[in-house]
């Protein structure tokens, strides 16, 4: 994570099931806490896979009152939603990045 040009926060694979699962740990500044994200693929139809994301963050008392007061709680939960409906986006045809400009141009233009 970069804020103003300098790194303030990184993310770190800790666990890989290809084509099954990914979990990603955040590490940042801020109160004492451990953020896990973990996304689970699951096959649909040919062509198809949904996605499900689970989220789980040990906040430190009390830390942890504080932020759900600040309405973080609420503001991450939406931030996932929408890092989850980007990534449909993406993913899916016709491609396209969190702008909305073409994933792959060439491939946009029928190349």
């Amino acid at each position: 994570f970069h804020k103003d040009g300098r790194q303030i926060g990184f993310q770190e694979v800790v666990a890989l099931d290809p084509g099954r699962r990914v979990t990603i740990e955040l590490h940042g500044a801020g109160p004492p806490q451990r953020p896990r994200l973990s996304f689970e693929f699951t096959p649909e139809t040919p062509g198809a896979t949904a996605v499900t994301l689970h989220f789980h963050n040990e906040i430190a008392r009390p830390f942890n009152l504080l932020l759900r007061v600040a309405g973080v709680v609420r503001w991450t939960r939406g931030m996932h939603r929408k890092d989850l409906a980007a990534l449909k986006r993406y993913a899916e045809p016709p491609h396209v990045t969190y702008t909305g400009a073409p994933a792959n141009p060439s491939r946009a233009a029928g190349a």
